[in-house]
């Protein structure tokens, strides 16, 4: 069912993969990875109790699992419960610091909800010095919150200028 579900996101048919996850799911409870690719789901589809339930079993069943907490907090975050979404993110952070780009992302754009702009910079222009050029997913979505960052503070040249580096193909 996990592999099955797999192949239909992959497809773009979320639907069907989010049946096939949670009938995985069900048929072993004790599975993280099928806790977890549910939540995903749910996640997209902006039902965020839902998403909540999953990435937390996932979290309980599997607590070494960085990408587990760090997807929780992005619930958290969505959820306005910004104190829980920055432990969730240090605690993947934590747990692996190999990969803390990610992880200073999610922090950066919690601070950015809080609405404390220097502290967002810090954390995302950290994550983007940290990123391996070869993560050119990781890196987009740095980038993007960095361009969402400078808009709202009201540095729109920054802003601009990370926008035509990207559009021109350079690493800004």
């Amino acid at each position: 069912h996990l592999r099955l579900g797999a192949v239909y996101e992959t497809q773009e048919m979320p639907e069907l993969a989010l049946r096939e996850y949670e009938k995985a799911a069900q048929l072993n409870p004790e599975n993280p990875d099928a806790h977890f690719a549910a939540a995903n789901i749910y996640l997209k589809f902006k039902k965020y109790a839902e998403a909540e339930k999953g990435f937390s079993a996932a979290a309980k069943l599997s607590p070494q699992n960085p990408s587990y907490h760090n997807n929780l907090g992005w619930v958290y975050m969505e959820t306005g419960k910004l104190d829980k979404a920055e432990d969730a993110a240090k605690t993947a952070l934590k747990l692996d610091p190999q990969k803390s780009y990610i992880y200073l992302d999610t922090l950066g754009v919690i601070e950015m909800r809080r609405g404390d702009y220097e502290a967002s910079e810090k954390y995302l222009l950290e994550a983007k010095a940290l990123a391996p050029l070869t993560e050119t997913a990781g890196r987009k979505e740095i980038y993007s919150h960095l361009i969402e960052l400078y808009d709202k503070s009201g540095d729109w040249e920054e802003a601009t200028r990370i926008k035509e580096a990207l559009q021109k193909g350079l690493a800004p």
